[in-house]
């Protein structure tokens, strides 16, 4: 399903700042002395070989090392100071640029299994709200996903995937609210509104619902290259402990085709997604249409 984007604020602040700075802005005299990062010997080694590093230890994935945060606090004040004679100006462009959006903007509605799917913006609200509604668009609105809602209480929120069933009766959502992209699998009951308690945790946005919307399909995370890198089928409700359907995920283009699964004839989507591990992963034994006539088509055709 089709996610619009959710961070007109943030987009539109970062291009602010740089019609700040590619004007012809008068810069103070006494200007800021920027922070300079300490440098310290270190070597990365990898199968390609090695490398020097003296910034390495600015590298903290937990977000605790106090020096390195020190630093980071140091390049903020810069910033600020840099950019304080020039707030008027940047507020002034911000505030030319938001007159020329639609605040309440809306997609282009989507008819799938009985419903048209959309996502609309409210006036002065940030993030975008999912909503459908059966049949017609002028039956009443069911709201799938509030992005406001859901992005209260974090400094960074993004929904990346919203997946719903064949049936219509779940959704299965993708989001981040960190800001590494490294996206966090939830489940809701959209008869009840009610999030099933497990999360999967460090996975690609691309989801996929088998056809009786019991599994659902997804690619986990290194977690250390932050790379999708292997392939997962959850039980819905079942404990995150328990995954199957444990395959690689070779083929650059896998993880963009692994959704839709449910979509194609059985065997043919399949097939074209998954190969010969296809069958095992949705759920079934291998069937001779998931083989592709012998030949493992790992990438999907061309």
């Amino acid at each position: 399903m089709f996610v619009a984007s959710s961070l007109r604020g943030g987009a539109i602040a970062a291009f602010a700042l740089l019609c700040v700075f590619s004007g012809t802005l008068t810069v103070a005299t006494a200007e800021p002395t920027p922070p300079k990062a300490a440098q310290r010997a270190h070597t990365v080694t990898s199968p390609f070989g090695k490398r020097e590093d003296p910034w390495y230890w600015l590298r903290d994935d937990e977000r605790k090392n106090p020096e390195m945060l020190a630093y980071l606090e140091a390049e903020n004040t810069y910033l600020n100071a840099v950019m304080a004679p020039h707030r008027a100006l940047e507020q002034k462009i911000y505030d030319e640029i938001i007159a020329r959006l639609k605040q309440d903007d809306a997609s282009v509605p989507q008819r799938r299994n009985g419903y048209w799917y959309y996502s609309r913006f409210e006036t002065g609200k940030q993030y975008p709200i999912y909503a459908r509604r059966k049949g017609s668009l002028d039956a009443p609105e069911e709201i799938l996903i509030d992005g406001n809602e859901r992005a209260r209480g974090h400094d960074f929120y993004q929904l990346a995937a919203l997946e719903v069933t064949v049936d219509g009766e779940w959704a299965a959502i993708a989001e981040d609210t960190v800001g590494r992209r490294q996206y966090d699998v939830r489940i809701k009951n959209l008869r009840t509104g009610e999030f099933l308690p497990q999360v999967l945790a460090n996975v690609e946005p691309d989801l996929a619902w088998t056809n009786d919307g019991r599994m659902l399909v997804y690619i986990r995370k290194d977690p250390q290259t932050l790379l999708g890198n292997k392939v997962y089928r959850h039980g819905r409700g079942s404990d995150v402990a328990n995954v199957a359907g444990r395959y690689p995920a070779s083929g650059r283009r896998l993880h963009r085709r692994i959704r839709g699964i449910q979509r194609l004839p059985r065997g043919l989507g399949a097939c074209r997604r998954l190969g010969e591990n296809a069958g095992a992963l949705l759920g079934r034994q291998a069937q001779p249409a998931d083989r592709c006539r012998g030949s493992r088509l790992r990438d999907g055709p061309r």
